[in-house]
């Protein structure tokens, strides 16, 4: 299963959750520490990198020799 990290707005309480699918949509705790926001879902970017070939439409093509016409 997947883990998410939560974060209260208010007062920057973060903790880290393990959670299905199906529980994700059902949170909606309030912060222990504050007992005053809700705590939202921090989204993190994702670490993509594209090493090789292949990744490219001119990867897969060899290159065109061109003749000149006169």
């Amino acid at each position: 299963m997947p883990a998410y990290d939560y974060r209260c707005p208010v007062c920057g309480y973060t903790e880290e959750r393990v959670l299905s699918f199906i529980d994700v949509l059902d949170v909606g705790d309030v912060c222990p520490e504050c007992s005053y926001a809700v705590l939202k879902r921090v989204y993190h970017p994702v670490a993509v990198s594209f090493k090789g070939g292949g990744f490219y439409r001119t990867d897969s093509r060899t290159a065109r020799k061109t003749t000149k016409v006169e």
